[in-house]
């Protein structure tokens, strides 16, 4: 066997040719650097250099100063305006109005303090108190008198009254007209009352209040002409039912001129005039009482209340026809 060659790792086999560069392609030659020289430094121009690097810390450290003593300057402003405010603020608070002070005719009714929970205005006190009024006597009421209101300041502890007692005292002391009715008996008024339903309520307690048999079938007419007119009534003016029905009840009395008719007795026409035989012939002085003739006339004073009411009850046996209450 023949022994073979043992070769070093990095050598070149003896049959292998170098490896020629590309005619076409340049060669690179390479370029060295200059090498930095070593300056030498002075140590004198080190020490100007550090002078200078002072002396721009110096400047700096001026600058900052200035605009930290700016800011302050700001600071001090602002907080200036800041305490300013709050200043007015608190003055503002102190002084703003909480209370309201109402009159009527320059006559001071109340105080009352304004609420949070409710805008209270001079509008608003009389609109409610106008909704009292109209809720209590069923109808719309007009004011007459002059209502005010000033804003003033309370102090704490100071009295002051409610909203309800002020629209109590307010209602109580204020002049109104309400839109009522009036009874009207032969053209004249005789019972003006808050509204229409109450008129009507009292002219049938008055029928009914002459009414002697419950059982009996009832009805009731008035002899006089009777009227119920709509109109503005002022409430110093204003009745209630009971005294509206005792002004209808109440005599009046009133010169009339009697026709004598067929069946009529002297007595007879004293007592339906309500007059007495003496006063009858006194104002008739020269008529004799035991002869009267029909169409004879004699002068009479008639006493009658305002409004006369003739009845009707009716029962299984008879019918009974009564004016006044008097069985005619």
């Amino acid at each position: 066997m023949e022994r073979r060659e043992r070769r070093r790792p990095h050598a070149r086999p003896q049959n292998r040719q170098p490896m020629r560069r590309p005619q076409n392609r340049p060669v690179q030659k390479r370029i060295q650097k200059p090498r930095k020289k070593r300056i030498r430094r002075d140590y004198t121009l080190l020490l100007l250099e550090f002078f200078a690097r002072v002396g721009r810390g110096i400047k700096m450290g001026y600058r900052r100063a200035r605009k930290i003593r700016h800011f302050r300057t700001i600071s001090a402003f602002v907080a200036i305006i800041l305490v300013v405010l709050s200043a007015a603020i608190a003055i503002y608070a102190a002084m703003r109005p909480n209370a309201l002070e109402v009159y009527i005719d320059d006559v001071k009714i109340g105080v009352v303090r304004l609420d949070s929970s409710r805008e209270i205005t001079l509008d608003y006190i009389i609109r409610h108190a106008a909704a009292r009024l109209e809720s209590q006597l069923g109808s719309h009421v007009q004011f007459s008198g002059q209502i005010e209101a000033n804003a003033v300041r309370l102090s704490v502890g100071t009295p002051s009254l409610t909203f309800d007692n002020l629209i109590s005292g307010l209602v109580d002391a204020l002049d109104y007209s309400v839109y009522g009715a009036v009874i009207v008996v032969n053209g004249v008024e005789i019972a003006p009352l808050s509204s229409i339903f109450i008129a009507e309520s009292t002219l049938n307690d008055f029928g009914h209040s002459f009414r002697v048999n419950i059982a009996a079938g009832f009805i009731y007419e008035f002899l006089e002409e009777v009227s119920i007119v709509r109109r503005y009534v002022y409430n110093v003016e204003l009745m209630t039912i009971s005294e509206a029905m005792n002004a209808l009840a109440t005599p009046q009395t009133t010169p009339e001129v009697y026709i004598v008719q067929r069946g009529d007795t002297f007595s007879h026409i004293a007592l339906n005039m309500g007059m007495t035989m003496a006063a009858l012939s006194a104002r008739n002085p020269t008529v004799n009482p035991d002869w009267l003739e029909i169409g004879q006339a004699l002068y009479v004073l008639r006493t009658a209340p305002v409004l006369n009411v003739r009845t009707v009850e009716t029962t299984e046996n008879e019918v009974i026809t009564r004016v006044n209450g008097v069985v005619r």
